[in-house]
Protein backbone atom coordinates (compact mmCIF):
# COMPACT_ATOMS: atom_id res chain seq x y z
CA UNK A 1 0.00 0.00 0.00
CA UNK A 2 1.52 3.29 -1.10
CA UNK A 3 0.62 5.51 1.85
CA UNK A 4 2.60 8.27 3.61
CA UNK A 5 5.50 8.47 4.05
CA UNK A 6 5.97 6.22 0.98
CA UNK A 7 3.64 8.41 -1.09
CA UNK A 8 5.63 11.48 -0.14
CA UNK A 9 8.89 9.69 -0.91
CA UNK A 10 7.69 8.63 -4.35
CA UNK A 11 6.64 12.18 -5.24
CA UNK A 12 10.17 13.35 -4.41
CA UNK A 13 11.90 10.85 -6.69
CA UNK A 14 13.66 12.56 -9.61
CA UNK A 15 15.10 11.39 -12.92
CA UNK A 16 18.47 13.01 -13.70
CA UNK A 17 20.10 13.44 -17.13
CA UNK A 18 23.57 14.86 -17.75
CA UNK A 19 24.78 15.30 -21.32
CA UNK A 20 25.24 17.69 -24.22
CA UNK A 21 22.19 16.53 -26.18
CA UNK A 22 19.02 14.48 -25.66
CA UNK A 23 20.44 11.25 -27.10
CA UNK A 24 23.84 10.80 -25.46
CA UNK A 25 24.38 11.27 -21.74
CA UNK A 26 24.26 9.78 -18.26
CA UNK A 27 20.90 8.97 -16.70
CA UNK A 28 20.27 8.26 -13.08
CA UNK A 29 18.00 8.99 -10.15
CA UNK A 30 17.74 11.65 -7.48
CA UNK A 31 15.62 12.89 -4.59
CA UNK A 32 14.15 16.35 -3.95
CA UNK A 33 15.20 17.66 -0.52
CA UNK A 34 13.53 21.03 -0.96
CA UNK A 35 11.37 23.03 -3.34
CA UNK A 36 14.29 23.46 -5.74
CA UNK A 37 17.13 21.21 -4.51
CA UNK A 38 17.85 17.66 -5.69
CA UNK A 39 20.31 15.23 -4.11
CA UNK A 40 21.90 12.69 -6.49
CA UNK A 41 25.10 10.66 -6.98
CA UNK A 42 28.24 12.37 -8.24
CA UNK A 43 28.71 9.80 -11.00
CA UNK A 44 25.38 10.81 -12.56
CA UNK A 45 26.35 14.47 -13.05
CA UNK A 46 29.14 14.76 -15.60
CA UNK A 47 31.58 17.62 -15.01
CA UNK A 48 31.09 20.37 -17.56
CA UNK A 49 27.96 18.83 -19.10
CA UNK A 50 24.50 20.42 -18.96
CA UNK A 51 22.17 18.79 -16.45
CA UNK A 52 18.37 18.37 -16.45
CA UNK A 53 15.97 16.79 -13.98
CA UNK A 54 12.41 15.48 -14.28
CA UNK A 55 9.95 15.20 -11.39
CA UNK A 56 8.40 11.74 -11.07
CA UNK A 57 4.91 12.98 -11.93
CA UNK A 58 5.85 14.98 -15.04
CA UNK A 59 7.24 14.51 -18.56
CA UNK A 60 8.81 17.98 -18.45
CA UNK A 61 12.56 18.36 -17.94
CA UNK A 62 13.99 21.27 -15.95
CA UNK A 63 17.49 22.73 -16.20
CA UNK A 64 19.61 22.23 -13.08
CA UNK A 65 23.10 23.18 -11.93
CA UNK A 66 25.43 21.71 -9.29
CA UNK A 67 25.77 23.86 -6.17
CA UNK A 68 27.73 21.37 -4.03
CA UNK A 69 29.73 18.23 -4.74
CA UNK A 70 30.95 15.77 -2.12
CA UNK A 71 34.52 14.58 -1.84
CA UNK A 72 36.12 11.26 -0.99
CA UNK A 73 33.50 8.82 0.29
CA UNK A 74 30.67 11.28 -0.25
CA UNK A 75 29.71 10.41 -3.83
CA UNK A 76 26.95 13.01 -4.04
CA UNK A 77 25.93 16.22 -5.75
CA UNK A 78 23.30 18.78 -4.82
CA UNK A 79 21.53 20.32 -7.81
CA UNK A 80 19.56 23.55 -7.86
CA UNK A 81 16.70 23.53 -10.36
CA UNK A 82 15.73 26.45 -12.58
CA UNK A 83 12.37 26.65 -10.80
CA UNK A 84 11.01 25.33 -7.48
CA UNK A 85 9.17 22.34 -8.96
CA UNK A 86 8.32 20.84 -5.55
CA UNK A 87 7.05 24.02 -3.92
CA UNK A 88 3.45 22.74 -3.86
CA UNK A 89 4.39 19.34 -2.43
CA UNK A 90 3.17 18.90 1.18
CA UNK A 91 6.10 19.53 3.55
CA UNK A 92 8.47 20.09 0.62
CA UNK A 93 10.71 22.16 2.91
CA UNK A 94 11.13 19.27 5.37
CA UNK A 95 13.47 16.35 4.88
CA UNK A 96 13.94 13.69 7.55
CA UNK A 97 17.61 12.78 8.05
CA UNK A 98 19.12 9.85 9.97
CA UNK A 99 22.34 7.92 10.50
CA UNK A 100 22.51 4.15 10.82
CA UNK A 101 24.30 3.04 13.99
CA UNK A 102 27.17 0.57 13.49
CA UNK A 103 27.09 -2.88 15.06
CA UNK A 104 24.17 -4.73 16.57
CA UNK A 105 22.05 -7.50 15.14
CA UNK A 106 19.16 -5.40 13.86
CA UNK A 107 18.93 -4.90 10.09
CA UNK A 108 17.07 -1.74 9.11
CA UNK A 109 14.44 -2.10 6.40
CA UNK A 110 14.65 0.53 3.67
CA UNK A 111 13.23 1.53 0.30
CA UNK A 112 14.76 3.28 -2.73
CA UNK A 113 12.89 4.66 -5.74
CA UNK A 114 14.46 5.32 -9.12
CA UNK A 115 14.38 4.93 -12.88
CA UNK A 116 15.94 2.37 -15.25
CA UNK A 117 19.00 3.55 -17.13
CA UNK A 118 18.11 4.99 -20.55
CA UNK A 119 21.19 6.82 -21.82
CA UNK A 120 18.97 9.52 -23.31
CA UNK A 121 16.41 12.09 -22.25
CA UNK A 122 12.81 11.07 -22.91
CA UNK A 123 9.26 11.71 -21.72
CA UNK A 124 7.33 10.37 -18.78
CA UNK A 125 8.51 7.18 -17.07
CA UNK A 126 7.12 5.70 -13.87
CA UNK A 127 9.13 5.25 -10.68
CA UNK A 128 10.29 1.74 -9.85
CA UNK A 129 11.00 0.74 -6.26
CA UNK A 130 13.50 -1.50 -4.52
CA UNK A 131 13.25 -2.70 -0.91
CA UNK A 132 15.95 -4.28 1.22
CA UNK A 133 17.70 -4.64 4.57
CA UNK A 134 20.60 -2.36 5.52
CA UNK A 135 23.93 -3.61 6.87
CA UNK A 136 26.87 -1.54 8.06
CA UNK A 137 29.67 -3.65 6.58
CA UNK A 138 32.64 -4.57 8.76
CA UNK A 139 35.89 -3.21 7.37
CA UNK A 140 34.17 -1.06 4.73
CA UNK A 141 35.12 2.60 4.24
CA UNK A 142 33.58 4.95 6.78
CA UNK A 143 30.18 6.15 5.68
CA UNK A 144 29.36 3.09 3.57
CA UNK A 145 26.26 0.91 3.76
CA UNK A 146 25.17 -2.21 1.94
CA UNK A 147 21.60 -3.26 1.28
CA UNK A 148 20.51 -6.84 0.78
CA UNK A 149 17.77 -6.63 -1.84
CA UNK A 150 14.40 -8.19 -0.92
CA UNK A 151 12.35 -7.04 -3.88
CA UNK A 152 12.16 -7.23 -6.83
CA UNK A 153 12.50 -10.96 -6.37
CA UNK A 154 15.84 -12.62 -7.22
CA UNK A 155 16.21 -13.06 -10.96
CA UNK A 156 13.44 -10.63 -11.84
CA UNK A 157 15.24 -7.28 -11.54
CA UNK A 158 16.25 -5.91 -14.95
CA UNK A 159 19.86 -4.77 -15.26
CA UNK A 160 18.61 -1.42 -16.62
CA UNK A 161 16.91 -0.62 -13.30
CA UNK A 162 20.07 -1.44 -11.38
CA UNK A 163 22.15 0.76 -13.70
CA UNK A 164 19.72 3.65 -13.23
CA UNK A 165 19.63 3.54 -9.41
CA UNK A 166 22.76 5.66 -8.69
CA UNK A 167 21.55 8.81 -6.95
CA UNK A 168 18.40 7.26 -5.48
CA UNK A 169 17.77 8.16 -1.85
CA UNK A 170 17.83 5.32 0.65
CA UNK A 171 14.83 5.84 2.97
CA UNK A 172 14.43 4.05 6.28
CA UNK A 173 11.11 2.40 6.97
CA UNK A 174 8.60 3.18 8.34
CA UNK A 175 9.26 6.92 8.85
CA UNK A 176 11.15 7.65 5.62
CA UNK A 177 14.35 9.18 7.02
CA UNK A 178 17.09 9.69 4.42
CA UNK A 179 20.11 7.57 5.40
CA UNK A 180 22.21 7.45 2.22
CA UNK A 181 22.56 7.81 -1.54
CA UNK A 182 22.61 4.68 -3.70
CA UNK A 183 25.60 3.70 -5.80
CA UNK A 184 25.73 0.50 -7.87
CA UNK A 185 28.29 -1.90 -9.29
CA UNK A 186 28.13 -4.93 -11.56
CA UNK A 187 29.36 -7.09 -8.69
CA UNK A 188 26.55 -5.77 -6.51
CA UNK A 189 23.97 -6.68 -9.12
CA UNK A 190 25.23 -10.25 -9.27
CA UNK A 191 25.19 -10.54 -5.47
CA UNK A 192 21.84 -8.73 -5.01
CA UNK A 193 23.68 -6.14 -2.90
CA UNK A 194 23.10 -2.41 -3.29
CA UNK A 195 25.87 -0.14 -2.01
CA UNK A 196 25.09 3.28 -0.57
CA UNK A 197 27.15 6.29 0.51
CA UNK A 198 25.84 7.27 3.92
CA UNK A 199 28.37 10.05 4.26
CA UNK A 200 26.66 11.81 1.34
CA UNK A 201 23.54 12.40 3.42
CA UNK A 202 25.58 13.57 6.42
CA UNK A 203 27.63 16.04 4.38
CA UNK A 204 24.52 17.33 2.66
CA UNK A 205 23.03 18.11 6.08
CA UNK A 206 26.15 20.00 7.14
CA UNK A 207 26.19 22.02 3.92
CA UNK A 208 22.46 22.68 3.86
CA UNK A 209 22.79 25.64 6.24
CA UNK A 210 24.46 27.67 3.49
CA UNK A 211 22.67 26.05 0.55
CA UNK A 212 19.23 26.74 1.98
CA UNK A 213 19.54 30.35 0.82
CA UNK A 214 19.64 29.00 -2.75
CA UNK A 215 16.32 27.16 -2.34
CA UNK A 216 13.26 29.47 -2.40
CA UNK A 217 11.07 26.95 -0.56
CA UNK A 218 13.64 25.52 1.83
CA UNK A 219 13.47 27.65 4.98
CA UNK A 220 12.17 24.77 7.08
CA UNK A 221 15.25 22.65 6.38
CA UNK A 222 17.21 24.63 8.97
CA UNK A 223 14.91 23.36 11.72
CA UNK A 224 15.37 19.77 10.58
CA UNK A 225 19.17 20.05 10.93
CA UNK A 226 18.70 19.87 14.69
CA UNK A 227 16.49 16.76 14.44
CA UNK A 228 18.74 14.25 12.68
CA UNK A 229 18.31 10.93 14.49
CA UNK A 230 20.37 7.77 15.04
CA UNK A 231 18.69 4.58 13.84
CA UNK A 232 19.59 1.10 15.13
Amino acid sequence: MDTPPHRLGRERVVEVFSGHDDLVGATGSGYAIGAGLVLTAGRVVRAGAPCHVRPAWSARWLAAEPVWRGHGGADAVLLRTAEPAWADLPEAEHTRWARVAPGGGYRLRCVAGGFPWAGRRGGFRAVERLTGLVDVPTGAPAGSLTVGVLSPEPGSMPAALWDGLPGAALLAEPAGQLVGVAVTTAAGYAARRLDAAARSAAEAVRNLRTLVTLDPGGRGNLDLLRKRVLLP
